[in-house]
């Protein structure tokens, strides 16, 4: 193992696979740092059209079948008391998958292309100035701390936050969605819906912040969670597996008779606080990709496919100027892009929680369904013609994310996930 690499990447979820991934098929020398085991469970288990993209994009479409991933046709919203519903189709061909094997899928891509990967712990980030020029880290299994050079360090830690934990990048602070408690697991003999639409992400909508999700990740496996405010979690629940129970039983009738004959296979888990951002994310020689520098909402599923889109611009990004004499440019341009994105993607779920009504009703409507059917899919980074994101920003007001403010400030806020 070299002591001195173009890029080290901290953590192999989607992030940082998807960037090591591009990297090393291009000729850099990349190592990765990871200190948990693989498999691994996690959730954030559909995938937009934007993803699938990258998933072909790095030859991965044949293991996709090969792993019983449901290929997704789109998104069902079953609003309030199942009174009403829309559906949201999927444009680019995509997956629902089960993360254990998905991130084990990636990471082993990017071993192939060229990756090397360290298990260690992740101790001290190290910079010369403002500049970051490796990584101190322990390695599993006991040995002396190593440093590690390198030119370009890419935090992919995930809600740990590496960089803003060592006050590198900003603090962490809560966002607009912050607030809220998800509580999932997986079961199998839940009844799909027919035909092609079997396979269906599908969104139960009781109020607001109360929700449900159905995701089929392999064809006899379900994902399932309700997401609560922490107010409601105190008043109906002592537990997850209680909040859980409450969930079937209340936040939407058709979620009872589907799980009426279910059977959990995996333990309720939970987290909590999870919508955040970190600001400044990009610095001399650094970036944070992914849950490392923000998360909004589940309900879109946004979270794991902007993690992949985003290492897959950083890695373009990076690759383009990688004989310049500095990257201070292609980061920053990279920064603006993630912004763009991410703030509309936020606009749209507050648009959504806010109107409900007239979100349905928009769907409906020839002018706007085929903007918003590209929104769902991933396309808020490349907003260019669109009218959509003008229309949110302007019925959202102060609330929208797209408006141009100077630097919170607030305290740092502590997470627990």
């Amino acid at each position: 193992m070299q002591e001195q690499y173009d890029v080290v990447i901290l953590g192999t979820g989607p992030a940082g696979a998807t960037a090591a991934a591009y990297l090393a098929k291009e000729g850099l020398s990349v190592l990765a740092v990871e200190k948990d085991d693989f498999p691994r469970f996690h959730i954030g288990e559909s995938l937009t059209g934007s993803a699938g993209l990258v998933v072909r994009e790095l030859g991965l479409e044949a293991a996709m079948a090969e792993l019983d991933y449901p290929k997704k046709p789109g998104v069902t919203v079953i609003g309030h008391q199942a009174k009403n519903e829309f559906f949201v189709p999927v444009m680019e061909q995509t997956w629902q998958v089960r993360r254990s094997t998905f991130d084990a899928l990636l990471r082993d891509r990017a071993i192939e292309n060229g990756m090397e990967l360290l298990s260690a712990r992740a101790l001290k980030v190290e910079r010369d100035g403002d500049v970051v020029t490796g990584l101190r880290v322990a390695p599993a299994g006991g040995g002396a701390e190593r440093m590690i050079g390198c030119r370009m360090f890419i935090d992919a830690s995930g809600q740990a936050a590496f960089l803003s934990a060592q006050g590198v990048a900003g603090p962490r602070r809560g966002d607009a969605f912050n607030g809220q408690m998800a509580f999932f697991s997986h079961y199998e003999d839940v009844p799909r819906d027919p035909g092609p639409f079997a396979n269906n992400t599908t969104l139960f909508y009781s109020e607001l912040h109360h929700w449900a999700w159905m995701i089929p990740i392999s064809s006899t496996v379900d994902s399932f969670g309700v997401v609560l405010p922490k107010e409601t979690y105190k008043q109906v629940a002592s537990s997850p597996e209680e909040a859980l129970a409450w969930g079937i039983a209340n936040i939407n009738p058709e979620i009872a008779g589907r799980f009426s004959k279910a059977h959990r296979v995996e333990k309720v888990r939970a987290f909590r606080e999870y919508s955040y951002r970190i600001d400044p994310f990009v610095g001399p020689n650094w970036a944070c990709l992914g849950d490392a520098h923000r998360f909004l909402d589940p309900i879109f599923s946004y979270g794991v496919s902007f993690a992949m889109m985003e290492a897959r611009q950083i890695a373009l990004k990076m690759t383009a100027c990688w004989n310049d004499a500095d990257l201070e440019e292609p980061l920053r341009d990279f920064a603006k892009w993630s912004d763009t994105g991410q703030n509309i993607a936020h606009d749209l779920i507050k648009y959504f929680w806010k109107f409900p009504v007239f979100f349905g009703y928009q769907m409906q409507n020839v002018a706007l369904r085929n903007e918003v059917i590209q929104l769902f899919g991933g396309a808020c980074f490349h907003p260019e013609a669109m009218r959509v994101p003008a229309l949110f920003r302007e019925a959202l007001g102060e609330e929208s994310a797209q408006i141009v403010r100077p630097p919170a400030s607030q305290q740092p806020m502590a997470l627990s996930a």
